[in-house]
């Protein structure tokens, strides 16, 4: 396999039909994972399907209610990691010239997003805890690092909304989705389970300062997650330390013989976590 690049997508229909897609199919595949409180984004190109494939992966944004699965696999030799989880929003297969092109478009949370609707009376000291993670269970989703509780009702209140409306009312600018887990954090948090490793020699550039952000440029690195920790250590010395990942961009090609391009870039929140937290855990 040229490169050692390797992949895994798998898909299951309305029909609860699924679709494993590996090589020698050539892929590209645009994905977006941020701390935004919007849904992680996935693009997919798919070269050369098999007829009754591409018949069968066809699906248009207005169905966004159906749940139409996807996860995407990818990584070097046998060793894949987990890199998208969501939902199929769009996808659609064309000729051009030689080529049949599927191309699918999916997010991660919007299903739940755009189903989760509640409406329930809350008594002093009501646990909005349970209200949410009851109901996004119930969806399918899965809860995944909460470093910080939801606040209990003062008082009798009515939570009534979205996962969105409740979330940005109770703990502004402190959550997000990733590979179908909500993870509640603070403004603050950062999880500690892994820390990541990014030195001089897997930077394709020097560092670049933005506003709050630290964007890097690296080789396809699969391994990395939002809301994680990653020690930078580069050629410019005052921007060694370690940071908060805040949005990992994935552009990858995978095209048999041709190879083709592998970049993953990285924003790192500029305030360095380093002096303040006690870390204990694993590196990667």
């Amino acid at each position: 396999m040229k490169w050692q690049r390797n992949y895994e997508i798998t898909i299951t229909t309305l029909d609860n039909i699924q679709y494993t897609i590996a090589p020698p199919f050539s892929v590209s595949f645009s994905i977006k994972c941020s701390l935004a409180e919007v849904p992680n984004e996935a693009t997919v190109t798919i070269f050369n399907l098999g007829k009754n494939t591409r018949n069968a992966l066809h699906k248009d944004k207005f169905t966004y209610y159906e749940k139409w699965p996807i996860t995407i696999k990818a990584g070097y030799g046998n060793q894949l990691y987990l890199i998208f989880k969501g939902n199929i929003i769009e996808a659609y297969s064309e000729r051009k010239e030689a080529d049949w092109i599927t191309t699918i478009s999916a997010m991660d949370g919007q299903f739940v997003m755009q189903n989760f609707q509640i409406s329930e009376s809350l008594s002093r000291g009501g646990d909005l805890d349970g209200i949410i993670s009851g109901n996004v269970k119930a969806l399918n989703m899965n809860i995944g690092q909460v470093l910080v509780g939801l606040p209990k009702s003062r008082r009798g209140m009515v939570a009534e909304g979205t996962l969105k409306d409740l979330l940005d009312m109770t703990v502004p600018g402190g959550w997000f989705i990733d590979r179908e887990e909500l993870n509640i954090i603070g403004k603050t948090g950062v999880i500690g389970d892994v820390v990541f490793k990014l030195n001089r020699n897997q930077l394709l550039a020097t560092p670049r300062k933005r506003d709050r952000c630290l964007e890097c440029e690296t080789l396809f690195y699969p391994q990395l997650q939002i809301g994680r920790y990653l020690d930078l250590e580069n050629s410019v010395n005052q921007y060694n330390g370690q940071y908060q990942i805040a949005e990992v961009n994935h552009d990858v090609d995978i095209l048999g013989s041709e190879g083709g391009s592998a970049v993953t870039k990285i924003l790192l929140f500029m305030s360095q976590y380093a002096e303040d937290t006690v870390f204990v855990g694993s590196t990667a």
